[in-house]
């Protein structure tokens, strides 16, 4: 017998994790900018080590942060290069 330390359905050959529905009780910091990203992450990782959140959720969780953060960067990176170019129209 295979034990393994999460909860696995075993069906058509692939080992799936249950779904999980609802919210996660874990609430992240809010990430405003990528400066943000360092505490997020540290967050995440204490709430793993202290048992708050599964290593799965928190594997979901970085997912999301991850998507947020580039997110920020293609809006931060959108709006630089607006300011360039209408500082390159003024100057010309």
């Amino acid at each position: 017998m295979v034990v393994t330390p999460w909860p696995c359905v075993f069906a058509s050959n692939v080992w799936r994790l249950p779904e999980k529905t609802g919210p996660s009780p874990f609430a992240l910091p809010p990430i405003e900018n990528i400066e943000d990203l360092s505490r997020v992450t540290s967050a995440l990782i204490t709430a793993v080590a202290e048992g708050e959140l599964p290593p799965i959720e928190a594997a979901e969780l970085s997912k999301l942060v991850d998507a947020h953060i580039k997110a920020i960067e293609v809006t931060d990176l959108n709006v630089h290069t607006h300011h360039c170019c209408r500082s390159r129209g003024a100057k010309d």
